[in-house]
């Protein structure tokens, strides 16, 4: 199976950027194929569905029979690749498929939470087949994860829980960002101080990266 990384960015956070790509590089199965789309943006709203589409788009031209979605700020385990696809194929290739929990860790408030959200997952732990008949929202919208798996009733779909995690959402309130996780201090439940939960859940070359980003995201949310 060809299978194809998207990542979308708005080319204006290198180092995100970078450090994605530099955790790519490490992962056990390596993708055919990885499509950044930092296209100069359109205008000056949100454009992640834009990106989405049209990665999607490039991606199915050079053959891809399935799309991973990265997204360039976010943790993921060496083996993601790998144990997602693994599990992917073991559910007969869905049209779109993914975890359904979301961690999301924001290192500017230092807290973390659980979202359990069965039977549909987030853009950042999604595989999609991108010859799939998919109906997407408006290019600025910002919740399309939810758009896919509520708004497109025509397409298989299907989730699966590892015991362990295989992905962080990371949140930081830097620069434009999508979704409303990233500013809202409701959102997460478990105080984690000195970064503990990080440190022992993530390897020591990204805690050492997020701990960097640390010190922007604590300046940015105190204003």
């Amino acid at each position: 199976m060809s299978i194809g990384v998207l990542v979308p960015t708005r080319g204006d956070r290198e180092r995100f950027l970078t450090n994605a790509l530099n955790q790519l590089s490490e992962q056990t199965l390596q993708p055919d194929f990885v499509e950044v789309v930092d296209d100069k943006p359109l205008s000056d709203k949100p454009d992640v569905t834009w990106r989405y589409r049209i990665g999607l788009e490039r991606l199915r031209e050079k053959g891809c029979e399935a799309v991973i979605c990265i997204e360039d700020d976010d943790w993921y385990h060496y083996a993601y690749i790998d144990r997602i696809m693994t599990a992917y194929q073991a559910a007969g290739c869905p049209d779109i498929f993914g975890i359904p929990n979301t961690i999301y860790y924001h290192l500017g408030y230092r807290k973390y939470t659980d979202l359990q959200h069965p039977g549909r997952s987030s853009m950042m732990s999604m595989v999609i087949n991108p010859f799939a008949p998919l109906i997407f929202p408006d290019d600025n919208y910002s919740y399309l994860d939810y758009h896919l798996y509520t708004k497109n009733q025509h397409i298989t779909k299907a989730t699966h829980k590892f015991p362990t995690p295989m992905c962080i959402g990371i949140k930081h309130g830097i620069g434009m960002v999508g979704g409303g996780a990233h500013k809202k201090d409701k959102v997460y439940k478990i105080a984690d101080p000195d970064y503990e939960y990080l440190k022992k859940t993530i390897d020591k070359d990204s805690y050492l990266f997020y701990m960097e980003v640390a010190k922007d995201a604590i300046r940015s949310n105190n204003g």
